[in-house]
């Protein structure tokens, strides 16, 4: 990325997701900003009016309200991380770093306001992206939730890639854990297959490995995913709710896993 470059990113909810044309209530933009040779991370939290979003340092909370697809309600606490937080997961080798924006990451199609287009052509034409091969040579992470888009396990991992891979890592925060979930791992105790963990205690939940083969609920990798307890959940920042859609795709990958595979 050149200097100058700022990435914006918006959350919100839905006032009513059985019918998008009742529109979204924003809650936070996130601000990414490279100067000076260095990113620099900001959160803004808009008011009531969705007039105005004003910059939060220390964090804060905001209780917001919407109807479910199957038409029941919902009442929630969003969180808007302060900066300390930030580089919980937007920290790589002590400095702080954006996460989302990888070739692989933005190898799909988006609907422009001319077109449906791959995202990366698309900045490639404009030339705003240099040397994108002309060929499938970028990798393309499977969609987690699309069965056409790869296998349960690839699915599954590239979730655990998105979500988790960043802090989980060789230069991740979450390093001194020893689990790697990252996409490209083909070591299975390394990803968490049979691995006990560095520190067991209140986060493991009793469970003495990551990964158990057949058995998600003995698992403490799911135990953490499902959980919303503030000290077990992970990610441990950005979140106080249990993915549910994420829950049942690792639950059935952990599960499909054959039980012989003894550690």
């Amino acid at each position: 990325f050149p200097e100058g470059t700022l990435i914006a990113k918006t959350f919100a909810y839905p006032v009513d997701a059985s019918d998008a044309s009742k529109g979204e209530q924003l809650l936070e933009t996130r601000i990414e900003l490279l100067r000076d040779g260095q990113w620099f991370g900001y959160s803004y939290a808009w008011n009531d009016e969705q007039t105005q979003a004003s910059l939060l340092l220390g964090g804060g909370q905001r209780r917001v309200s919407w109807i479910q697809p199957d038409g029941q309600p919902v009442t929630y606490d969003y969180e808007i991380p302060n900066a300390n937080q930030c580089l919980n997961c937007h920290s790589k080798n002590k400095a702080y770093v954006p996460i989302g924006p990888t070739a692989r990451n933005m190898n799909r199609s988006y609907g422009f306001r001319d077109g449906i287009v791959n995202q990366l052509t698309y900045m490639a034409d404009r030339g705003c992206l240099v040397g994108l091969p002309q060929d499938d040579a970028v990798e393309r992470l499977p969609s987690a939730f699309d069965p056409e888009s790869g296998t349960l396990e690839q699915r599954s991992r590239a979730w655990l890639h998105v979500n988790c891979g960043h802090c989980h890592s060789p230069a991740g925060t979450a390093r001194t854990s020893g689990l790697d979930l990252r996409y490209d791992q083909s070591e299975p105790v390394k990803f968490g297959v049979w691995k006990p963990p560095v520190a067991a205690g209140h986060g493991s939940g009793g469970r003495e490995y990551d990964i158990v083969p057949g058995d998600p609920d003995k698992s403490i990798l799911l135990f953490r995913i499902e959980s919303n307890d503030p000290s077990i959940r992970m990610p441990s920042v950005g979140r106080g709710m249990a993915p549910k859609e994420a829950v049942a795709l690792i639950r059935d990958w952990i599960s499909s896993m054959p039980q012989e595979n003894s550690h």
